[in-house]
């Protein structure tokens, strides 16, 4: 702070635009909410939110093939017993 704008850090800094953190973040911030004369860091979860959806498409990609399949063997159980009961008569 000294470097970049020549101030005490200790000093009042608010007529620069730095405002006292309810917490110092360690995660990436989004947004930043006044809170009683502090400001509360709000955590980004794009990140996680894009795995998320990632995960949740190849779920979906999954149950879309399993279904695929499962209709697959259906049709052929269908086939076997129609052609069954047709060699039958």
């Amino acid at each position: 702070i000294v470097d970049r704008f020549g101030v005490d850090p200790t000093t009042n800094l608010n007529r620069f635009g730095i405002h006292d953190l309810t917490e110092q973040p360690a995660y990436p911030v989004q947004a930043y909410v006044a809170e009683g004369g502090k400001y509360q860091p709000i955590k980004d979860h794009t990140v996680e939110l894009a795995s998320a959806q990632e995960e949740a498409a190849q779920a979906n990609a999954r149950l879309d093939a399993a279904n695929a399949q499962l209709a697959a063997i259906k049709s052929d159980f269908e086939a076997r017993i129609t052609a069954l009961e047709a060699s039958g008569d």
